[in-house]
């Protein structure tokens, strides 16, 4: 089915799926990343900044004070996946080369907050068998959302 289709149009597609404000589109699109950079990660990585910028977006939005419980429970939520995310996009090949990789890490590990988080996300997945791991060809696997 790859085969049919012109990747990076179809990666405009995903682009604009993680700028949705709607939760469910951006979570499928979460999971659409991680499986396409793991499927086509050459064309992932040429595409690199513009998936990373939402992701940073993402980690780096507020919840307004008067918001309803529900509300703060889907923007962990977001944070958590977009790291997840984030995780699996360091594992494409030569992905720590490109400047956007280096520049939402050093993003995380500036705020107490978000690195606090990435190391908690970091810490769930080794906890879980059923969660984002990797295999000895530093390939992501699977991805648990919730």
């Amino acid at each position: 089915c790859l085969d049919k289709l012109d990747m990076f149009d179809y990666l405009t597609y995903v682009e604009d799926g993680l700028k949705q404000d709607h939760y469910d589109i951006r979570m499928l699109t979460f999971l659409m990343v991680v499986r396409l950079s793991i499927l086509c990660p050459t064309i992932v990585l040429q595409r690199l900044d513009r998936l990373v910028q939402p992701l940073k977006t993402i980690l780096q939005s507020k919840v307004k004070a008067n918001s309803i419980k529900q509300e703060f429970e889907k923007h962990d939520e977001l944070r958590r996946a977009a790291i997840k995310v984030f995780l699996a996009l360091q594992q494409i090949k030569d992905a720590n080369k490109v400047a956007c990789i280096n520049d939402f890490e050093t993003c995380v590990k500036s705020s107490k907050e978000f690195h606090d988080l990435y190391n908690t996300v970091i810490l769930e997945q080794q906890q879980s068998s059923s969660g984002f791991s990797f295999n000895t060809n530093n390939n992501a696997e699977a991805m648990d959302m919730s």
